[in-house]
C-alpha cells in the first residue's frame, strides 16, 4: 500500500489564506483560512497560500465561489 503525504501548514505567523485544487488544477476543492494558533492538513497536494485576502477572495470569485464572511 502506497502511503500519501498530506500538504501542512502550522501556526503561521499571520492569518493565512489558502485554496486547495484538484490534480488538474481546473476545480477548487478547499478553501479556508488558517490562524496563528491553528494547523491544517490535507491530502490535496496543489495548493495556493495567500497572505493577502483580496487576492484570496479574487481567486474564489474567478472560480464562481462567492466568498461570504460570517460574525
Amino acid at each position: 500500500m502506497e502511503k500519501f503525504k498530506n500538504t501542512q501548514i502550522s501556526y503561521p505567523n499571520e492569518e493565512t489564506w489558502f485554496v486547495c485544487w484538484n490534480d488538474e488544477r481546473n476545480g477548487i476543492t478547499a478553501y479556508g483560512s488558517v490562524l496563528p494558533t491553528q494547523v491544517m492538513e490535507t491530502a490535496w497536494h496543489q495548493l495556493d497560500y495567500f497572505d493577502n485576502k483580496n487576492s484570496y477572495e479574487s481567486v474564489l470569485l474567478e472560480n464562481g465561489i462567492e466568498f461570504i464572511e460570517y460574525q
